[in-house]
């Protein structure tokens, strides 16, 4: 049970790191995302590198590419910037909700 609350909080912290940097680098820390992801998978390989491009980077990079296709680039950065401490507020939220849940279990 625990090394599925510690993968849990890799993947979170993931998650929340590469929104960090995509609000202080911007296009930069997409790019370095877009890395990992292949357009065209072809092999098993392929297909769950892009997996794990969606569990790590898949709610950063969605928001952030979502916005700046909608609106001009510094309207898409404070809205980007809004998602990221909502985003930040609800996993604070997840965690107080989970660390309450786990304490219950165990008492």
């Amino acid at each position: 049970m625990l090394v599925i609350y510690i993968i849990l909080g890799f993947i979170i912290s993931v998650q929340l790191g590469m929104t960090l940097a995509a609000n202080l680098i911007g296009n930069g820390a997409v790019n370095f995302m877009e890395r990992s992801y292949f357009k065209h998978p072809r092999s098993t390989f392929e297909k769950l590198m892009n997996i794990v491009f969606y569990v790590l980077y898949g709610v950063p990079h969605y928001m952030y590419t979502r916005l700046m296709i909608r609106y001009t680039y510094w309207r898409a950065r404070v809205l980007f910037l809004l998602c990221s401490i909502l985003l930040i507020f609800i996993v604070f939220i997840l965690i107080v909700i989970f660390g309450l849940i786990v304490d219950l279990i165990a008492a």
